[in-house]
């Protein structure tokens, strides 16, 4: 009996090549190093976070959450971090907060997609400035991360906020655009958020003591500590919130006497 070699023609190859998986974080989730001040690092200590943050004055904590000064510059990045490889750390997970991000990092970085190359990368940014802003930064880090990896395209993940910056990110960049795959958007505001309208009315009074003591327990508190923060001020909700029967219900009447 003799042997016959059988070989398809047409789509019968086997891909590889190495994708990044960039994850961007939500509001609050990047570490944040502060020239003069506290760093914002939701890792740290809550006994030293306490003085600079959570029992800090309302026009201190908003002074703090101003964007830097100079139009688009950004505050650096914390990137050291307990508990993580070098790949881990040159990869920025150390950007992110470790109790918000670190697990879905680890289930990614444990996954495979065929024979790609997938390595997980976490792009923290300064989420106090605009979301234009942060979407100009990520496509700049993004480009870098493809250089490095020698890769020509990638894919996103992101969470909350992330999703406006990344979203500012590929609108403004038609490069990255066309090496972005695709996007997973995990609780993307799309069109505001509603726990920030509700503080907006009450404080953070019930979001359990550290955000109350943060943010403001009432509402001309929580106004006063988020006033300058051009990115958190992004998620007001829009137009496209209505009420039952499918009319606008935010207006000034509303929000002076709700």
């Amino acid at each position: 009996m003799s042997e016959t070699q059988v070989c398809r023609q047409d789509d019968n190859v086997l891909e590889t090549g190495t994708v990044p998986i960039i994850f961007v974080p939500g509001v609050m989730g990047s570490r944040i190093s502060i020239p003069g001040g506290v760093d914002w690092d939701p890792d740290a200590p809550v006994s030293a976070m306490l003085p600079g943050w959570v029992m800090a004055l309302a026009s201190n904590v908003s002074k703090k959450l101003a964007p830097p000064s100079g139009g688009e510059s950004s505050a650096p990045l914390l990137r050291e971090a307990s508990g993580l490889k070098g790949t881990q750390e040159q990869r920025g997970w150390g950007e992110i907060a470790k109790d918000f991000y670190r697990k879905i990092l680890v289930a990614l970085d444990g996954m495979s997609f065929g024979n790609y190359k997938t390595p997980v990368y976490a792009a923290g940014y300064d989420w106090r400035q605009s979301n234009t802003i942060s979407g100009k930064y990520l496509a700049k880090h993004i480009g870098d991360i493809l250089t490095a990896e020698k890769a020509e395209h990638f894919v996103m993940i992101s969470h909350s906020m992330g999703g406006l910056a990344t979203r500012a990110c590929l609108k403004g960049s038609d490069d990255i655009r066309g090496k972005c795959l695709g996007i997973i958007h995990i609780a993307q505001p799309v069109d505001g958020a509603p726990v920030f309208i509700r503080r907006m009315f009450d404080g953070a009074a019930k979001d359990g003591f550290v955000m109350s003591q943060l943010l403001g327990s009432d509402r001309v508190t929580f106004q006063k500590v988020v006033s300058r923060a051009t990115g958190p001020l992004q998620l007001l909700v829009t137009p496209n919130y209505r009420d039952r029967n499918g009319a606008w219900w935010y207006t000034y009447s509303t929000f002076e006497r709700p």
